[in-house]
């Protein structure tokens, strides 16, 4: 009996407290206007689905970050990030993607993936760490692999609540 109730309790478990799942990409009708240079790959965002994920941040991350970008939609964006910790922040855009919601916009499909040598990227694995307390309000570690290579795509974190969002279709 105690194994079958261990058993359910694993399984009913919320998502957010760890997990991993393979992402489908969804198709960019539009051409993005944001590149994110992330190690061996490159992401693009659309500027109307950053907009849109800002909505679903937290009053916190709000209050940090806004309700809109502020992008030109006529301009090219170019961000290259870097993974870990310890990272320096250049402009208002790095952090915004990194721990906003370029992790959100990643696990709900809403981004385009490709290698150096433009290889496209179509599914990717996501892997979701336990929430860290940050002075009241909960954030996850989430990470993106190639599954074909096992080479990291993108490493940030996303507000908890941002999993129960959903952005809709273009």
């Amino acid at each position: 009996m105690r194994s079958l109730t261990a058993f359910l309790i694993l399984f009913t478990m919320p998502f957010a407290v760890s997990g991993q799942q393979t992402i489908q990409l969804k198709t960019l009708w539009t051409k993005p206007e944001v590149k994110l240079v992330f190690r061996d790959y490159n992401i693009y965002f659309r500027i109307k689905d950053i907009n849109k994920a800002m909505h679903f941040l937290s009053e916190a991350d709000k209050k940090v970050y806004g309700t809109t970008s502020g992008l030109d939609t006529n301009k090219i964006y170019v961000v290259e990030l870097e993974s870990g910790i310890n990272v320096q922040y250049l402009n208002d855009l790095q952090p915004l993607l990194q721990n906003a919601v370029g992790s959100y916009l990643l696990m709900s499909g809403h981004a385009a993936v490709e290698t150096k040598r433009r290889k496209k990227i179509h599914k990717i694995e996501v892997r979701v760490g336990p929430a860290n307390d940050y002075d009241g309000f909960f954030r996850v570690p989430v990470t993106m692999y190639d599954p074909k290579t096992g080479k990291m795509i993108f490493s940030g974190q996303m507000d908890d609540d941002m999993y129960k969002k959903d952005i809709g279709f273009d």
